[in-house]
């Protein structure tokens, strides 16, 4: 009789667990495939997180403090230079984040986006000096002269006609090592720029890509703006198709030299001046591809880009699990970021399940998109291989999406006094075999 009775209680210790994992493999055969299909919002979806996805919806500061065990960046706001317009309303801000080293590729994006941009910059103190091994102009340098360089490029984005409405501010980070200043925090500097937003709708994008010229004409447009404004009210996140130059076409599977980096720069800022008859024709000849397409192809992959050579109208497309697209959403259905998630890897896969999970729909919209402007990798892709990272933010994000499951998941960030849970609010738990969470403490 005893070992029967351990045993009905082992099985349902691990009930809930194969009750999740049925979930989750279900529930995307269910809402089905293909182009046309419904967007996912069945009622099995509603049920089982109803109210999630109330609390969602109605609370953007849904949030809560990292537990004892749980690790954070930690970064101070160390300057901030405003925009010319007190912007609300009928506006699309673009919201990036970046390091010292990419402020080229922000001004590109500035330069290409006449419309209000936020951008948060990173600095990692090393011994109090800051430490950029991509740039060796800034490697070394003091926190006053990477303010007097920002102040400057602020004021430069600012007398620059066309360019974007930039408000812009500084975070620094003091760390042990500059193996860990190499780590750069992605979740935690999109919180702060995604902070920074006045505006009603937001376009959250990496430093690195460039939005087309013909959407950012279009929202100039009433007609455009009410049509994208009615998908937005939808809770759709509307997609924008990620766009890069074709790697195979340019270096046959090797590094790129500074020639063919040259050709892609060419090709790239083509591909965001040209119309949409232009990136079809383009895509069609293999001269510009899903972005990532050979590297990690669930990224993008349910964009359909067949689909949207094609399309005239926005169009309905099904989540899976590794998609991270980049969209328009408004700014109250936007979740805070899980800033656990440091080095690269899962940060912005664990985004997109979270709105998934919480009941937001995907829509494509066919006149827009954006364009990968290429560059060599950041050091925190090699650190994080370095330091074996990898299966550490693989634990996190099957951690992440039990709790989804379980209908108990509230992103970690560092600025508790925003959040509605603080840290007694939130049961923690110690963690067990995998990094999983067990028992509670």
């Amino acid at each position: 009789m005893h070992v029967h009775h351990s045993k009905h209680h082992a099985s349902k210790r691990w009930l809930p667990w194969l009750l999740a994992v049925a979930i989750f493999t279900l529930v995307p055969v269910l809402h089905g495939t293909g182009l046309g299909a419904q967007l996912p919002h069945s009622t099995t979806l509603k049920q089982r997180t109803a109210s999630k996805q109330q609390q969602f919806l109605a609370a953007p500061k849904l949030c809560r403090a990292p537990c004892k065990n749980e690790r954070v960046p930690q970064l101070e706001l160390v300057g901030s230079w405003p925009g010319t317009k007190n912007l609300t309303g009928q506006h699309v801000t673009l919201a990036t984040q970046l390091s010292l080293a990419r402020l080229d590729k922000l001004e590109a994006q500035c330069t290409a986006w006449p419309h209000p941009l936020v951008a948060a910059v990173y600095v990692p103190l090393v011994r109090g000096r800051i430490r950029s091994p991509e740039a060796s102009e800034h490697d070394g340098i003091a926190l006053s002269d990477a303010r007097r360089d920002l102040k400057q490029f602020h004021k430069r984005m600012r007398q620059q006609k066309g360019a974007c409405d930039l408000r812009l501010r500084l975070y620094s980070e003091r760390c042990d090592s500059a193996t860990k200043a190499a780590l750069y925090p992605f979740n935690a500097m999109r919180n702060r720029a995604l902070d920074m937003v006045q505006t009603e709708a937001v376009m959250q994008l990496d430093v690195d890509f460039l939005v087309s010229k013909q959407f950012s004409r279009d929202l100039g447009k009433p007609a455009s703006w009410a049509a994208l404004r009615q998908q937005l009210e939808l809770t759709v996140a509307v997609v924008l198709p990620a766009f890069e130059a074709n790697p195979e076409l340019l270096r046959g599977g090797e590094a790129w030299n500074e020639r063919e980096l040259r050709t892609a720069a060419n090709l790239t800022q083509q591909a965001v001046e040209g119309n949409k008859s232009w990136m079809v024709r383009h895509y069609k000849a293999g001269q510009v591809s899903q972005f990532a397409g050979a590297r990690f192809p669930e990224g993008h992959k349910c964009t359909n880009y067949r689909a949207w050579a094609g399309a005239t109208d926005f169009y309905s497309i099904h989540y899976e699990e590794g998609y991270e697209p980049y969209s328009v959403m408004l700014r109250r259905h936007v979740p805070w970021h899980d800033e656990r998630f440091r080095g690269y890897g899962r940060d912005k896969c664990v985004g997109y399940l979270t709105m998934w999970w919480w009941g937001v729909r995907f829509g494509v919209h066919p006149r827009a998109w954006v364009v990968h402007s290429p560059h060599p990798d950041g050091p925190a892709k090699a650190v994080t291989r370095e330091l074996d990272l990898h299966q550490e933010l693989k634990n996190k994000f099957y951690e992440v999406r039990e709790e989804l499951a379980a209908g108990s998941y509230v992103p970690a960030t560092g600025f508790p006094q925003q959040c509605l849970l603080h840290k007694q609010q939130h049961k923690c738990r110690r963690k067990g075999r995998f990094g999983f969470r067990t028992g509670s403490t």
